[in-house]
């Protein structure tokens, strides 16, 4: 009996100093480059990009989310609330240190983007069950945290040579993507817009106002690609002058991306290729 008596005794001092262990682990700061951090930072990566896919797609044709989108909703307002709430707790560098005191991740999470996030996510909240553009809207407030996850993830690769580059280029076309698709986007709700308010527009052409919602997307994503490339078939026209000062604005943009990609994807190229000899060079030296 009283060794049985002592085994518990035991045991309950080792669920003491075990349980007292995990939670000084959750008193300490997650660090950024962590395995779990950068998982959770690429989750958010995922539905920041989402969001910038679905929403404007959603506003241009004038839709609410159904079905499993509206439970995707709810399972990503919760998320992006969690990861407020794990902001707090993630350690952070400056100048080179990584700073781990509550107070000052506090202090820096709240001078950079704890409004914007906190904003979004009061806009993902007043959406449920409710059809607020204004509130679709605020979600583009998080682009500027995708490129704060981008930067860390890019801190994580950076011992990856061709895994770094790969990431560069993969974000080059994600970017182009984007930029093509809310084009098409813009152009579709101004053409719908413009259907409406009289006969003029570039969806009467073709009977282009006769597509399912589907169809017309491809067809505004052709008219985005062409113009930003700056190829401009001609087979689809502005027909209003808001519809030709939208045209006008895509086109210049389109000559600054192609100059941008261009010269991007020129220093990608270099750095892989730099990279790839220096290893090769430690290589033979070491061989």
């Amino acid at each position: 009996m009283i060794d049985t008596l002592k085994q518990w005794g035991h045991s309950l001092d080792n669920f003491k100093h075990g349980a007292i262990e995990k939670l000084h682990e959750l008193a300490i700061p997650l660090n950024p480059l962590s395995k779990f951090r950068i998982t959770w930072d690429i989750l958010a990566a995922i539905f920041i990009v989402y969001e910038m896919i679905v929403d404007p797609y959603l506003l241009a044709f004038e839709l609410e989310p159904e079905g499993s989108l509206d439970t995707l909703e709810v399972i990503k307002l919760i998320f992006f609330l969690l990861d407020i709430l794990l902001n707090f707790h993630t350690a952070f560098y400056y100048e080179g240190n990584l700073k781990k005191k509550h107070k000052e991740i506090a202090k820096n999470y709240i001078q950079s983007t704890f409004f914007l996030d906190l904003i979004a996510s009061f806009a993902a909240l007043t959406l449920l069950g409710t059809k607020n553009n204004l509130a679709r809207l605020l979600h583009f407030l998080r682009i500027y945290r995708f490129r704060i996850i981008l930067r860390v993830i890019d801190d994580f690769a950076q011992g990856f040579i061709l895994l770094n580059g790969i990431l560069n280029l993969s974000v080059l076309i994600l970017y182009l993507f984007l930029l093509c698709h809310w084009c098409a986007c813009i152009w579709r709700y101004v053409g719908a817009y413009n259907l409406i308010a009289d006969d003029a527009s570039w969806m009467r052409e073709h009977d282009y106002n006769l597509l399912n919602n589907a169809d017309l997307y491809i067809v505004s994503f052709y008219w985005s690609v062409t113009t930003i490339l700056t190829v401009g078939y001609g087979d689809i026209l502005p027909k209003t002058s808001s519809e030709r000062i939208i045209t006008i604005f895509v086109m210049f943009l389109g000559c600054i991306i192609f100059s941008y990609s261009v010269n991007s994807v020129s220093k990608i190229a270099n750095t892989i290729d730099a990279g790839m000899s220096k290893k090769r060079y430690f290589l033979l030296y070491n061989y």
